[in-house]
């Protein structure tokens, strides 16, 4: 069952590489540089390595939307602090020590101590939210994931 799963998972997440690339790229316009990740997304299939957070992130980058999840927007330090906060208005983190209760767009990662490295799903998730907010309409593909993870859980 759990293999089922895990393709059913997988499928979902390339719909939603699939339905981001297309926004991304209208008319086909994503040349070599979207063939070649999509061939390291496949080889990394094969190879039982993709990372679906970092894979999302490649892509985003490759189309111009790229976002920062590494170290803090204001404070520019590496993110060791909790909470870690995501400002889709300026594409990144803010750490505990910067969050502003003036920014009223702020989506919570992690409030866990350990956030060395963000779990992949909390950077979908979030990610996800931000796409959906740049294009100003739902991943119909991303409804899809979500719901199939909550029955899946």
């Amino acid at each position: 069952m759990a293999s089922v799963v895990n393709d059913l998972k997988l499928y979902g997440f390339l719909n939603l590489l699939a339905e981001v690339t297309i926004a991304f790229h209208p008319d086909g316009e994503g040349g070599d540089e979207t063939f070649l990740l999509w061939e390291s997304v496949l080889k990394s299939i094969q190879e039982n390595s993709l990372d679906f957070g970092q894979c999302l992130l490649d892509f985003l980058k490759l189309t111009g939307f790229a976002m920062n999840f590494s170290t803090c927007l204001e404070c520019k330090s590496t993110l060791f602090s909790t909470p870690i906060v995501f400002d889709p208005e300026r594409g990144g983190v803010l750490c505990g020590a910067c969050v502003s209760h003036k920014v009223v767009s702020q989506w919570q990662i992690r409030e866990e101590h350990n956030t060395e490295k963000l779990c992949s799903d909390d950077v979908v998730r979030v990610l996800c939210l931000a796409i959906e907010r740049q294009l100003q309409r739902p991943l119909k593909s991303y409804a899809f994931l979500k719901a199939f993870l909550q029955q899946a859980a």
